[in-house]
């Protein structure tokens, strides 16, 4: 049995970020690092752009081939981890190596959600969360005039994009009243359903699949039934319905669950030595004093430094304020702290300025500033200090984000 004195588990953007904080802080300790797909750590939010081709693979692929190697790091790719024994601080392998560890980081991300459907196994059905999945997309490209793409998020949305990119025909479903509900309010849902039919989308609301059906001869998906009984043709159906976590493995480990790992706001878990980061960690937000998902890659790599230094005993409380963008057509939205929908005594308001087509939502907790959603705004850096400051929220915030929103 090999013996590590930090070994973490995922190979995602939190793992990556914790294996190079930790080598930065300790130059002789022993690191490994499983994870389950065959690549070191790519850059996942890049996947839409390489499927449209604006990008290339070698652009994902975006840590070296020696990467691994120039940080003295031990790696088990293609080889998930199937069983935690906190008692002897040993992780079984799916090849069954066993691994033992001074010190562990749970980085194992998320897995989309299946639709679990008649037909979601015919070819010419994809999934798009790893590199593999957009490769396969890509290599069904060929030939097809006709896509529908199937969850109401970020990669819904930019799969929509990379699609129309292509030149197929694409119809978008979307399960709830509008996209990204409930984390967007009808304001900005209406500015994302009209920028997205304005670009040759047909957008069904509201809309749940029933099965996929095959073509004549049985081969490939050809068609969408829904729940209302409307018939779809396709040559291409991707799925993104949010994340499930593969958390088999930490069965009888006496690992806490909430949505995901849970961990208190330094990221430990409660076992001794193990700690928990990225989007598998339900971490608990000082801020809002509740826990808090925040699915972003600014997250995942603070989260993943803010582990490594608690791994190396150096317990220390990043509250950086995550904010990060995401573009979809004309639309620049900027997400700033926590807009989650889910905290308690979560308050917002909003500024809508329809014919700017910007929009502005803070979200407040306390009398106080914790986050915003924004789209073509430029108050963007307005808004982040007011979550740094912690300071309570002007009474008149109107006046204060008078003008463009």
């Amino acid at each position: 049995m090999r013996r590590y004195e930090y070994l973490i588990l995922g190979a995602g953007l939190a793992g990556a970020t914790a294996a190079e904080t930790l080598r930065q802080h300790d130059l002789n300790a022993a690191i490994g690092l499983v994870g389950d797909e065959p690549h070191l750590p790519y850059y996942r939010p890049r996947l839409p752009g390489y499927v449209a081709g604006r990008i290339g693979r070698a652009t994902v692929l975006d840590r070296p081939a020696r990467w691994a190697e120039r940080l003295r790091v031990d790696t088990f790719l293609g080889t998930p981890a199937v069983r935690l024994d906190a008692h002897e601080r040993t992780v079984t392998l799916a090849d069954g190596l066993r691994l033992g560890y001074g010190a562990l980081l749970i980085a194992t991300g998320a897995r989309p959600r299946l639709l679990g459907v008649a037909g979601e196994s015919l070819p010419g059905v994809h999934r798009m969360w790893s590199l593999a999945d957009a490769d396969g997309i890509l290599a069904d490209l060929s030939g097809a005039r006709r896509a529908v793409t199937v969850g109401g998020g970020f990669i819904g949305a930019e799969l929509t994009e990379s699609f129309l990119e292509r030149g197929l025909a694409v119809t978008y479903l979307i399960r709830g009243p509008r996209w990204f509900h409930p984390y967007v309010d009808e304001a900005a849902g209406q500015l994302v359903l009209d920028e997205l039919r304005d670009n040759g989308v047909e957008v069904r609301l509201h809309a749940e699949v029933e099965e996929l059906l095959p073509d004549a001869q049985g081969g490939r998906v050809a068609a969408v039934r829904l729940t209302d009984g409307t018939l779809l043709p396709a040559d291409l159906v991707t799925c993104s319905l949010g994340a499930r976590f593969a958390l088999g493995f930490l069965d009888g480990s006496g690992i806490a669950f909430g949505r995901g790992v849970l961990t208190n706001e330094w990221l430990e878990t409660n076992l001794p030595g193990v700690w928990a980061a990225g989007d598998v960690a339900d971490v608990f937000n000082p801020r809002v004093g509740a826990h808090v998902k925040l699915h972003n890659t600014f997250s995942a790599g603070l989260q993943g430094r803010m582990a490594a230094l608690g791994m190396l005993g150096r317990r220390e409380q990043l509250l950086r304020v995550p904010q990060y963008g995401f573009r979809l057509f004309g639309l620049f939205f900027t997400f700033v702290g926590v807009q989650n929908s889910e905290a308690p005594e979560l308050e917002s308001w909003a500024l809508h300025d329809p014919a700017e087509r910007s929009y502005l939502r803070l979200f407040l907790h306390g009398g106080r500033v914790v986050g915003g959603l924004l789209v073509n705004s430029r108050r963007a850096g307005l808004v982040r200090r007011l979550v740094e400051e912690g300071a309570a929220a002007p009474a008149d915030l109107a006046t204060l984000f008078a003008g463009r929103a």
